[in-house]
């Protein structure tokens, strides 16, 4: 205690002129220092027997693994996000939201276990008004022991059968919510049937975006363009997801047919 408040001493004018990391670090080690942070604080406080610091800012929380030197950030809404998943998971709704989202029993080719999404009504109903919101919160809560507890690495196939469902405005909201390990532990993101949205914004964004971003999120206008990366086989597909797969290449040929008739007769 006589050592904090020789240390403390050297800033007079209150409370706002000193700072945790004035204190040297066998200090800190000895002995337990609560602290109440301001928003704009950017203060790690460092726990020697978790080997795990904390960081509170606007709504965030960051715990810094020291063996790997790295952080993980869990914004404020996370828990909710999982909870709402999890009450979904327990309700009478739940077989819908089986049948939308799903761990699969395959892994990638580089080893992530593969989760599926596959937005759509019961018996593959298209247009059925399949509520995002309470789709994704069950796909967190589904995800959250692999990705978030035990950190392991994972990807996703979104089969979108021509359209997303969802805003962009709400997928940055989505994105914003969850916990920073979504985007560390991410092998891929393959996007199946993509709709034409999807296609605009990849052509929008060509120019600008990094290598590293084309890496990681892929788009295939078939379920067998999956093939380099994992086996289609072992994603336990329903019925209807291969029957719109086959939909689509009748319609391909139609309109090339159609289209090779109209040459011929100009």
């Amino acid at each position: 205690a006589q050592a904090i408040l020789s240390q403390a001493a050297r800033y007079p004018t209150g409370r706002s002129s000193w700072h945790p990391h004035s204190f040297s670090p066998s200090l800190m080690a000895a002995v337990d220092i609560k602290v109440e942070l301001n928003p704009k604080d950017d203060v790690a406080l460092r726990d020697d027997k978790s080997e795990k610091s904390t960081r509170r800012g606007w709504g965030l929380t960051c715990r810094r693994r020291a063996a790997r030197d790295v952080e993980e950030c869990e914004p404020a809404g996370y828990s909710s996000l999982v909870l709402q998943g999890r009450s979904i998971a327990a309700s009478k709704d739940q077989a819908l939201y089986q049948s939308m989202a799903w761990w699969s029993r395959a892994e990638s080719f580089g080893g992530a276990r593969v989760f599926v999404l596959a937005p759509r009504g019961p018996d593959g109903n298209l247009e059925y008004n399949v509520h995002m919101q309470k789709l994704l919160a069950y796909v967190v809560s589904q995800m959250h022991e692999h990705v978030v507890e035990q950190a392991k690495p994972y990807a996703v196939v979104w089969l979108q059968l021509g359209d997303h469902r969802i805003s962009l405005l709400s997928s940055l909201i989505f994105s914003r919510s969850l916990h920073s390990s979504f985007s560390k532990n991410l092998e891929a993101a393959h996007v199946v049937h993509p709709s034409w949205g999807l296609r605009f914004m990849r052509l929008a964004i060509w120019p600008f975006a990094g290598e590293e971003l084309w890496e990681r999120f892929h788009s295939h206008e078939r379920l067998q363009f999956l093939e380099p990366y994992m086996s289609v086989a072992t994603l336990a597909l329903p019925k209807d997801i291969f029957q719109y797969d086959e939909f689509l290449d009748k319609d391909a040929e139609r309109m090339l047919d159609e289209a090779a008739r109209q040459l011929g007769s100009s």
